[in-house]
């Protein structure tokens, strides 16, 4: 049989809304999108079906729907490297007691508050909430800083600033040797056949060779007794590139595989 709901006590007055008629599935019908739109103490609820008996249901109450009226950063930024991506950043969309607005879907909006570097923000600055949560998975500075602040804000409501988070410099990339036709040749401090590099273990630790010339083949071949792991790039080639990172202070030599004696090249690993 079908059963037919109404608002019985109506403490608000409220407008019932949703499916007022549901037929029995094993003897019991089910309302599953009723609502009422208007707060009230000691709302009632009854139901008819035909000649039955009608029943009426246990008092209960309409609250007020929470309302959005700040924000809240639920995950703060993190320390991060200059110009590398600051892990997902988190914020709420909150009503007065900072519970979580699930039902918006407001734009945030992110700026740099504290600008320590100064820097410059990079990425996307307004991101439409999900759930009331936007989330910022793209975000970046330039230039490292002490205490660097991000502010959210969102239209009338109120903003929210993070805690202080550092930007470091980033590492150096790799020193830079090119393989010309018959020679090593450092970029870093032009000199050739022997090509001597510095590396500094603390700060930057990798060599990289680039091959610039596809006329002879070339490789990476490591001489002497290396005071720590080198190895070489094995495979005579002509072009591409060839990296090793050293772990060990010390001095290494290399020499090509094709040319011996005649095309050298040295590192030198500093603590």
């Amino acid at each position: 049989a079908a059963v037919t709901m109404a608002i019985g006590n109506n403490a608000g007055p409220g407008t019932l809304s949703g499916t007022f008629s549901v037929p029995a599935v094993n003897g019991v019908a089910t309302f599953s999108d009723l609502s009422i739109d208007n707060v009230g103490t000691g709302y009632t609820l009854a139901a008819s079906s035909g000649v039955l008996t009608a029943a009426a249901s246990s008092a209960f109450n309409v609250t007020p729907a929470p309302v959005p009226t700040k924000l809240g950063f639920t995950v703060q930024p993190s320390n991060t490297l200059a110009g590398g991506t600051i892990a997902a950043v988190k914020v709420a969309i909150q009503d007065v007691n900072g519970v979580t607005i699930t039902t918006s879907t407001a734009a945030v909006t992110m700026a740099i508050g504290n600008n320590a570097g100064p820097g410059t923000l990079s990425g996307t600055f307004s991101v439409p909430a999900v759930n009331g949560v936007a989330t910022f998975s793209d975000l970046s500075i330039d230039n490292v800083g002490t205490g660097y602040t991000l502010t959210a804000s969102s239209g009338i409501l109120t903003g929210a600033t993070s805690n202080a988070f550092n930007v470091t410099a980033a590492p150096p990339g790799p020193v830079q040797v090119q393989v010309g036709n018959f020679f090593f040749m450092s970029v870093k401090n032009n000199t050739q056949n022997p090509a001597i590099d510095t590396v500094s273990i603390a700060s930057g630790k990798a060599v990289q060779w680039t091959w610039v010339s596809t006329l002879t083949q070339h490789s990476i071949l490591p001489t002497g007794t290396p005071p720590g792991p080198f190895t070489g790039s094995g495979a005579f080639k002509t072009s591409g590139t060839y990296s090793f990172t050293f772990s060990v202070a010390g001095t290494y030599t290399y020499e090509c595989g094709v040319h011996l004696a005649a095309m050298t090249g040295t590192v030198v690993v500093v603590p």
